[in-house]
């Protein structure tokens, strides 16, 4: 499982995240669907929001980035650039059933190395 081999990675970025200060904040990666979806896919269940919607909006990304690769990307197949930015709603029900077989969210952070103080602050930057 994907999350299992990027633990150290994505501990690092929660604890950057958890102690930054209040306010907004900006996290990504090159594409912005792949490391930056399961950042934000994770922040999202830490703050209760629904699977769906956070599968939902997940899959949106796909719309978003195609569009712009097509156009960066003019001489490629656009079969393949697409299916290269897809960003099915299953990956995340599949993340979150790996959560949920962890114990949950706040187990697996737990798990990684996040403190009951990091945990609350990522919460936090959501839910207050």
């Amino acid at each position: 499982m994907v999350l299992e081999q990027v633990r150290p990675q994505l501990r690092d970025v929660l604890k950057v995240i958890a102690a930054a200060a209040a306010g907004p904040l900006l996290f990504h990666c090159v594409a912005g669907k792949d490391r930056t979806g399961l950042i934000a896919a994770l922040m999202l269940t830490l703050a209760d929001v629904e699977p769906e919607a956070i599968a939902a909006d997940y899959a949106e990304s796909t719309q978003m980035l195609g569009d712009a690769y097509l156009e960066r990307y003019k001489d490629a197949d656009p079969q393949d650039v697409l299916e290269n930015v897809r960003c099915p709603e299953e990956g995340v029900h599949n993340m979150l059933a790996y959560l949920e077989a962890e114990g949950g969210i706040r187990e697996y952070l737990g798990k990684i190395g996040l403190n009951e103080l990091e945990i609350a602050r990522l919460r936090a930057r959501l839910r207050d």
